[in-house]
């Protein structure tokens, strides 16, 4: 049985969440929500706490009404993971290995990279030089804001498990249903 309802408000399981969201609208980017969680992760290379996350929420714009149009947010995607993580008692990481990764034999897919991998870089557009990009560090309120780390070995389970599902993870008959794309409800 589900322990998540999809169509209740993102704040019925975590109570800082903005108000009117659903979580199907959260799971589609139709909440209007900014982009990326308030501060400047990119720039520090270090993401926030769980703390410093819900925190931050009250900085956190509405730069849409919620179901107006489709717009993507990390943030929003970590909050997801803070509902899993609330519902379950577990952390993300181990829901997302027992859940998810270990039932599909996604051996080389998780939250940090597993060598060998590619090395991240950064083309300086003014200077024309090329640098080493640090791996971002991954905490447990970001993991769920597409933290993931691949091989194209996974992603073609990846790919299996979408066109047929998977009893352990998610019923073929289930999954068809939830990749029917959502749309925005109320357009201008």
């Amino acid at each position: 049985a589900a322990r998540i309802d999809l169509e209740a408000p993102m704040r019925t399981y975590l109570p800082e969440a903005p108000v009117g969201p659903t979580v199907r609208m959260a799971l589609s980017h139709l909440t209007g929500v900014q982009r990326e969680p308030p501060g400047e992760i990119w720039e520090s290379m270090t993401p926030p706490s769980r703390e410093e996350l819900i925190a931050g929420l009250e900085d956190a714009e509405l730069v849409l009404r919620p179901g107006e149009l489709w717009h993507y947010s990390n943030l929003v995607f970590a909050l997801l993971g803070e509902i899993v993580m609330r519902v379950t008692g577990e952390a993300f990481a181990d829901i997302l290995q027992k859940r998810i990764l270990d039932p599909l034999g996604l051996t080389r897919t998780g939250l940090r990279p597993a060598a060998p991998k590619a090395s991240p870089y950064y083309v300086d557009p003014y200077a024309d030089t090329v640098r080493d990009e640090p791996d971002p560090e991954v905490t447990e309120s970001t993991g769920a804001a597409g933290w993931l780390w691949s091989t194209p070995g996974d992603l073609s389970r990846w790919g299996a498990f979408i066109a047929d599902g998977h009893d352990d993870v998610l019923p073929k008959a289930a999954l068809d249903r939830i990749v029917i794309p959502q749309d925005a409800l109320d357009r201008i």
